[in-house]
């Protein structure tokens, strides 16, 4: 705790402050240096007071600033929010995002990117052009490999 104080900016000026303007009257050095030491304790106690109310001021209007994000979170049907699976492979998670986005390196997309690619149509078959759901290797539309997909990252708890 004591060393968290000297990362503290005021910390030197309330320890100078005290020494400097804390008057003891007392003839014995001893004495003297006995009731600065206290005075300086009790600044120090007021200031530390202080900053930990600060602190716990700033903790609060953080978790208050969080909770309404949460809320904001939940209430909007138009955001979308990605939850990592800890079960699978980080780059299965990322495959799955990118699935989900319609991100994947496909030549449809790749074209769409401004990419000069020879042809958007499937170079293994030549007939239709290549898409997520061609990719993925499902005769299913892409909406149903997303959901798929999407299901088996994320876990059942996903609609």
């Amino acid at each position: 705790m004591f060393r968290s104080w000297f990362l503290e900016l005021d910390f030197s000026d309330v320890v100078e402050e005290s020494w400097k303007n804390d008057q003891v009257g007392d003839n014995n050095a001893m004495v003297r240096l006995k009731n600065k030491l206290k005075c300086l304790k009790k600044r120090l106690r007021s200031w530390n007071k202080s900053k930990v109310e600060d602190r716990n001021k700033q903790k609060r209007e953080c978790s208050n600033k969080l909770e309404e994000i949460d809320k904001r979170l939940d209430s909007d049907q138009d955001i979308k929010v990605t939850r990592w699976s800890k079960l699978v492979l980080i780059k299965v998670n990322i495959m799955g995002w990118r699935l989900s986005i319609d991100k994947l390196p496909t030549c449809v997309n790749l074209d769409a990117r401004g990419i000069d690619i020879p042809s958007v149509l499937c170079p293994i078959c030549g007939e239709c052009t290549e898409s997520v759901g061609k990719v993925v290797g499902s005769p299913y539309s892409s909406d149903e490999v997303l959901s798929t997909m999407v299901r088996l990252v994320l876990g059942s708890s996903v609609k």
